[in-house]
């Protein structure tokens, strides 16, 4: 650790190995520091924000961490090395790239591992990855000086985020199981009618799960509770391994991942639904898939407390497949009270991802029951309480009603939409119930 109290006006260069610790003056000027130290090495001015002009980060080993704010006025460097940053406490230790100032060299050996900002007028591509991986997101130029963007990349699946997969345009086929990115205006004026900078994700392989058709292949957006369809153009030098997709000029902000329209992009495993529901003192399992990406199999886990799981049994999968396909379990001694089951997915070079949490409980206070069942769309749905939440899915897991219940009994009427199997869900009492009705 060093205090720094020092002029650095002139084009020098300063090599630190240890921790930056400002608690006095530095005079950045047009020096360049870099960061070459073989252990995790911290940043912070006392009580401000550090500014830098030129900044190379060049680690054989560990991590740069900001434990405040940094800005960088002329070109930040990532050779090697991950740079980890964070928003909160407010500021945090966020990284700010100025008006004016540049980013070079970022890869999978060295990128910015949580938010960056970026402010003033330039097209920017955002150094974002996490966990080994570098995905980066850009945006076209912004029109005033003081507008700034601030950018960071997740590898998981959105819907464990609380953007829900299902909720999405009727355009839309299915939704990234695997990443997505904030994208946020955090300053300026763009805003509906007034139109801010496009937007570029980009894809790689592994990462991104499997990209296999071009035209199909869309950048959706979370706007109001919804996966929105922001279209697209691929660039030319794209390939199916890495690649990148841009949208028109945004009006609004924030997520975004990549989506399709058709079956196609396989991204990777797509759940259409998963359901648990409780029959002559047995839980029912079960889940569909529309595509698979190299699926080994799944690890069906069950839980007391929706905290602390255990498998109870595993099923193999169908490898990689563009075709749909179901899978079932019957848990025949299922937990007393509120059981949770959640399922996770392995691929064949071990990797695996863990889905959401269904619960149940085989109480008769909570069952319910769908009359007639088969229909023709007008049914009645028995068990409701005042104030739960029924929903209706199609067999894709696509909502197309969502309602509140005022009574012990709730009229449905699908008649306006095709014959075929519908999922009905009644959340209440803390426990969401599924049944299948038929309408033909």
């Amino acid at each position: 650790n060093a205090i720094l109290n020092m002029d650095a006006t002139s084009t020098s260069s300063l090599n630190v190995m240890g921790n930056w610790l400002n608690n006095g003056t530095f005079n950045k000027g047009l020096s360049t520091v870099i960061f070459n130290g073989t252990g995790t090495q911290t940043i912070q001015k006392v009580g401000g924000t550090e500014s830098f002009n030129n900044v190379n980060v060049n680690k054989t080993s560990g991590a740069v961490t900001l434990n405040g704010p940094v800005e960088v006025n002329g070109n930040l460097a990532l050779i090697s090395g991950t740079v980890n940053t964070s928003a909160s406490p407010t500021p945090g230790g966020l990284l700010i790239i100025n008006d004016g100032a540049t980013v070079s060299n970022a890869s999978s050996a060295s990128y910015v591992s949580g938010p960056v900002r970026k402010v003033g007028t330039q097209a920017f591509t955002f150094p974002v990855g996490k966990d080994g991986i570098y995905a980066p997101a850009g945006i076209s130029a912004p029109s005033n000086s003081t507008d700034h963007f601030t950018a960071e990349y997740f590898d998981t699946d959105p819907d464990l985020s609380g953007y829900s997969n299902a909720l999405r345009d009727a355009s839309i086929d299915h939704i990234s199981y695997c990443e997505y990115w904030i994208v946020d205006q955090t300053n300026g004026t763009s805003s509906p009618g007034s139109p801010g900078p496009a937007l570029t994700l980009s894809w790689g392989s592994p990462r991104s799960c499997g990209v296999n058709n071009f035209n199909d292949l869309i950048v959706a957006h979370w706007n109001s509770g919804t996966w929105r369809n922001e279209y697209g153009a691929v660039s030319v030098s794209s390939t199916f391994t890495t690649g990148d997709i841009t949208t028109a000029n945004l009006s609004s902000f924030s997520p975004f991942t990549l989506a399709s329209l058709s079956r196609a992009n396989p991204l990777p495993i797509e759940l259409t639904d998963f359901t648990a529901t409780c029959s002559n003192s047995k839980v029912y399992v079960n889940w569909n898939t529309a595509t698979e990406l190299n699926n080994q199999y799944y690890t069906l886990e069950r839980s007391g407390d929706g905290v602390h799981f255990e498998p109870i049994t595993y099923i193999n999968g169908h490898g990689t497949t563009l075709y749909a396909n179901h899978y079932s379990y019957i848990d025949e001694a299922p937990l007393s009270g509120i059981s949770y089951y959640r399922l996770k997915q392995t691929d064949f070079n071990g990797t695996s991802k863990t889905f959401r949490i269904e619960s149940v409980s085989c109480d008769k206070s909570n069952d319910i029951s769908i009359y007639p069942n088969p229909n023709k769309g007008s049914f009645v749905v028995n068990g409701t309480s005042a104030g739960a939440e029924l929903i209706v899915t199609d067999i894709v897991g696509k909502v197309i009603l969502q309602t509140i219940t005022t009574a012990e009994q709730t009229s449905v009427d699908l008649t306006k939409f095709s014959t075929g199997i519908y999922y009905i869900t009644v959340k209440q009492n803390g426990i969401n119930t599924t049944k299948k009705v038929a309408i033909n």
